[in-house]
C-alpha cells in the first residue's frame, strides 16, 4: 500500500536508545525505506520496508539493496546517520539524482588528516595535526608539536582509540591503541595522526546548511573523560541551553563553525563541528558530515524544539527545513560507566527514583545482567546506561542528573585476568 507521501531511503536504523527519537521523527514526515546488513527490529513501526543489504555491507552492497527499494517505490531522499555510511549515502543521492552533500566534502569530513588539511589551506584555527604510519615518525611528529600530543585514527568515529601522549614514553602504547581500536565492525587505519593536545572546554555547533548557507542551530557543552588524568576522551555527557550565546550568529564559534563547513566545501545537509574552546580562541577538532550522536538531536529539541533528524530529512528531499525554536529551557544526558572491568551481576535504582520525578525524561539501562563490560582501550562502549533530563538551565540540569547518579547502583564481578585480555 502506497501513502503520498514521499519516500525516504535510511541507511541503518542505529542503536535503539540513540536513535530512536531520530527515527521517529523522520517517519513522522515520510515513508521511511530502511537499508541494513540486519534484519529489522524495532525499527519495524516506523518503516514502511526494508530491503536487506547482503555481501558485507560494502558500498555496492548498499548500492545494489537501493537500486531494488528505487524498483519497489519512487524514492525522493537517501539519508543517514551512522558515521560510517555517509559516504555510500552521498553516493547513492547522486546516482539517483536527489540532493546531497558534495561527495567529496563528505570524504574530507570522514577521514580527519584530510579535515586538517583543508581547515590549514583555508586558515580556520584547528589542532596542529600531523599523519604517520610508524612509530619513529610519530615521535618525529611529536617532537615536532610538542608533548602533551593526541593519537587517533583517522577514520573512525566517538573518540574511539583516540588517546593522549603526555611523554615519549606513552607513544607505542597510544600508537598502538590507535591502530588496533575498532568499532561496529570497522577497523582503524594503518594511518594515524598525531596532534597537538588543545587544552578547554569542548563543545559541538550543531548546523543546517543549504544551497551553502549555514545556519547555527545549537551549541552542545561535553563533558570528556572518565576521571581527571585519564587519557582517553570518552563522553560521559552532553547538555544543550536555548540562550546558548555561543550559539548566537555572530558569536566566534559560530564563525569558526561555519568557516569550518566551507572549507570542506559543505554545502547541503545537516552536520556537526567538534570545537575546543581554548585560550586563544575556538579551535575546530572535527566535523562530522552528518547528525550528532550521543542524543545530541533530541537534547536539541528538548531544549529549542528544533528537530534536527526531520531537517536532515527534509533536506534530503530538497525541502526547506522549519528552524524556528518554540522552547526555551535546557537539557542534558549522562553515560553512566563502570569503576571498573566486570561482569554485571546486577544494577538498580534506589529509593530515591523509585517513581521519577517530571524532569527526568528517560533513564536507561544499555547492560543486562551478564553483560561484560570494559573501559577503554579494551572497550569504548561499555556504558552502564544513560539518564536525559530537563530543566531551566545548565546548572539544575547537571545538579538532577548527579542526583540521579547517586541513585542508581550497580554490582560487577572483576573479570579474570584471562578473561580481560582476551
Amino acid at each position: 500500500m502506497y501513502s503520498n507521501r514521499p519516500s525516504i531511503v535510511l541507511l541503518d536504523g542505529g542503536i535503539r536508545p540513540f536513535r530512536e527519537h531520530a527515527l521517529a521523527s523522520i517517519a513522522n514526515a515520510y515513508d521511511v525505506v530502511l537499508l541494513q546488513t540486519r534484519q529489522p527490529a524495532w525499527e519495524r513501526q516506523y518503516i514502511v520496508d526494508a530491503v536487506p543489504v547482503g555481501g558485507v555491507g560494502s558500498v555496492d552492497d548498499f548500492v545494489a539493496a537501493c537500486r531494488i527499494a528505487e524498483y519497489r517505490r519512487p524514492v525522493a531522499g537517501v539519508l543517514t546517520y551512522t558515521e560510517f555510511l555517509v559516504e555510500a549515502a552521498a553516493m547513492l543521492a547522486d546516482e539517483l539524482d536527489l540532493p546531497h552533500p558534495p561527495l567529496a566534502a563528505v570524504r574530507d569530513c570522514r577521514n580527519k588528516a584530510y579535515t586538517r588539511e583543508r581547515l590549514a589551506a583555508a586558515g580556520v584555527p584547528s589542532a596542529r595535526a600531523i599523519p604517520v604510519a610508524s612509530l619513529a615518525e610519530a615521535q618525529a611528529a611529536a617532537e615536532a608539536i610538542g608533548f602533551p600530543v593526541v593519537v587517533k585514527p583517522v577514520g573512525l568515529e566517538g573518540s574511539v582509540g583516540v588517546v593522549r601522549a603526555d611523554t615519549p614514553a606513552d607513544l607505542n602504547r597510544c600508537l598502538a591503541v590507535a591502530t588496533q581500536a575498532r568499532i561496529a565492525g570497522v577497523d582503524a587505519d594503518s594511518l594515524v595522526l598525531v596532534e597537538e593536545f588543545l587544552p578547554g572546554d569542548e563543545v559541538s555547533v550543531e548546523c543546517v546548511t543549504q544551497n551553502g548557507h549555514t545556519d547555527v542551530v545549537a551549541v552542545s557543552h561535553a563533558r570528556v573523560g572518565l576521571a581527571p588524568s585519564d587519557p582517553f576522551f570518552q563522553e560521559t555527557g552532553r547538555a544543550v541551553r536555548a540562550d546558548e550565546p555561543l550559539a548566537a550568529a555572530d558569536s566566534p564559534v559560530a564563525a569558526v563553525a561555519r568557516d569550518a563547513l566551507a572549507a570542506v566545501g559543505f554545502t547541503e545537509g545537516v552536520a556537526q563541528v567538534e570545537i575546543k574552546l581554548t585560550d586563544s580562541g575556538p579551535h575546530v577538532i572535527e566535523i562530522n558530515a552528518r547528525l550528532g550522536g550521543d542524543l545530541v538531536p533530541y537534547l536539541v529539541q528538548l531544549a529549542t524544539g528544533v528537530d534536527l533528524a526531520r531537517a536532515a530529512a527534509d533536506l534530503a528531499v530538497g525541502g526547506w527545513p522549519d528552524l524556528t525554536p518554540n522552547e526555551h529551557e535546557a537539557a542534558a544526558v549522562r553515560f553512566f560507566y563502570p569503576a571498573h572491568n566486570g561482569r554485571l551481576d546486577k544494577r538498580y535504582r534506589g529509593p530515591n527514583l523509585d517513581t521519577s520525578p517530571p524532569w527526568l525524561d528517560q533513564l536507561t539501562w544499555l547492560a543486562e545482567p551478564g553483560d561484560e563490560l570494559r573501559l577503554p582501550p579494551e572497550d569504548y562502549l561499555g556504558r552502564l546506561g544513560l539518564a536525559v533530563v530537563r530543566g531551566s538551565d545548565l546548572a539544575t540540569c547537571q545538579q538532577r542528573l548527579d542526583h540521579v547518579e547517586r541513585n542508581i547502583h550497580s554490582r560487577l564481578t572483576p573479570l579474570q585476568r584471562a578473561e580481560a585480555t582476551r
